[in-house]
Order: structure tokens, then C-alpha cells, then sequence
């Protein structure tokens, strides 16, 4: 849910550092799901 929402931000984000930001964000939340999970 949350990296969908990142993920919509940042595509509509036209600002390349928080872009970068927001790719970091979400690949954060995949690896913290696969740990988890």
C-alpha cells in the first residue's frame, strides 16, 4: 500500500532528487517486506 502511494508521488514528483529519494523509499520497503515476510 505505502510503496504504491511512493510510487504515485513519485511520478507525478518532477524534481530528480526527490525522485531518487523516493526510489531509495520504496526499494527500502520491498526489502523490509521480503525480510519480513
Amino acid at each position: 500500500m505505502k510503496s504504491c502511494v511512493l510510487s504515485k508521488t513519485c511520478t507525478l514528483s518532477t524534481s530528480m532528487q526527490l525522485g531518487f529519494l523516493c526510489i531509495i523509499v520504496i526499494l527500502a520497503n520491498v526489502l523490509l517486506e521480503c525480510l519480513v515476510f
